[in-house]
């Protein structure tokens, strides 16, 4: 029933949910208690000046969905709705970055994804691809250190190598990062690169593509005499080491399901048949506005999860605050 009520959007010229607000209500006649539900994506700038629809001239949000409370509410919504407004689901969904909804609603729906190092490695967009329909948001908890990569080092570059030469060389290979440095900044001597992959089979074919060809192949740079300082030409043939990865991180996302029943699916088969080694399981989240009024909150909370069996972490909402006491949101995974 629930997915009967969301609504596919695109086009949106809105820039902030305040705007959007704004908008719907103009143009569809929703109130903000009409929307359960939302993954609209606010804009990191700031536009230009606001029109009387609630619009910014000439910019569209990403696509995003509202899901609505009541039948009445979205039949009133698409009677209004003009069609270029519709956004086809599958666009819509290859493209979520955030989802808007209360504690209440997301229990039974929030699913934690852990990504060993040593295990094949995907972007949240990229897992997000092999969940829809079953998924509807997939996002990374923090950053994971481009050192914890698999990568190598080439050493004996033409001095003039750059990005787009590095990755016309390795294709089909698709490194997630490639660093370079040159020698001197006076257009002599060599340069080299740090190349960073997904995972360590992607490394090993990099590895392959170079030593097949380019590596076996001199080439010519300038350099200065030591002695004289006149500049000469050198020959050198490039030369490319593995490094090894700085620590043992892992991955975690969060992933929000379209409903429970996704959730479900998407633990006990969509996730183990994608990849083994991959690590699946629940999580919730519950704000506590009035911790102070339990005489032993800290206690209690670990009594909770210890009951259930899942682990518990607090975190602090310092811009919550009643009476001079902070909330506190706790994250059980």
């Amino acid at each position: 029933m629930a997915d009967a009520l969301r609504l596919h959007l695109q086009r949106v010229p809105c820039r902030t949910y305040e705007k959007l607000q704004q908008w719907l209500k103009i143009k569809l006649d929703l109130n903000r208690h009409d929307i359960k539900e939302n993954n609209f994506q606010e804009s990191k700038s700031s536009g230009s000046s606001d029109d009387d629809d609630g619009g910014d001239d000439d910019y569209e949000a990403a696509p995003f969905y509202i899901l609505l409370r009541s039948t009445d509410a979205f039949q009133k919504a698409t009677a209004r709705l003009p069609s270029h407004y519709l956004c086809p689901q599958a666009v819509l969904l290859s493209s979520t970055t955030g989802t808007h909804m209360n504690e209440k609603d997301a229990w039974g729906r929030h699913l934690t994804l852990t990504i060993p190092q040593d295990s094949k490695f995907m972007t949240d967009k990229e897992i997000l691809n092999h969940l829809v329909p079953h998924a509807i948001d997939c996002r990374q908890y923090g950053k994971r250190s481009i050192k914890a990569y698999p990568a190598i080092k080439i050493v004996n570059l033409p001095q003039d190598a750059n990005e787009t030469f590095m990755r016309q060389i390795l294709q089909p290979v698709n490194p997630i990062k490639i660093s370079l440095r040159q020698t001197h900044s006076d257009g002599t001597g060599s340069s080299s690169a740090h190349i960073f992959f997904a995972e360590k089979n992607a490394r090993q074919q990099a590895i392959d593509i170079l030593q097949l060809d380019f590596c076996q192949n001199p080439i010519q740079i300038t350099v200065r005499n030591r002695t004289s300082h006149k500049l000469v030409k050198k020959q050198i043939v490039p030369t490319l080491t593995e490094l090894e990865s700085k620590n043992s991180d892992t991955s975690t996302f969060l992933i929000t399901a379209t409903n429970r029943e996704s959730a479900l699916q998407i633990y006990k088969e969509i996730i183990p048949n994608l990849e083994s080694s991959w690590q699946i399981g629940g999580s919730a989240t519950v704000t506590v506005t009035h911790p102070h009024l339990y005489p032993d909150f800290d206690t209690l909370i670990q009594q909770i999860a210890t009951k259930f069996e899942v682990q518990v972490q607090q975190q602090p909402l310092t811009q919550k605050q009643h009476k001079g006491h902070a909330s506190i949101r706790c994250y059980f995974n």
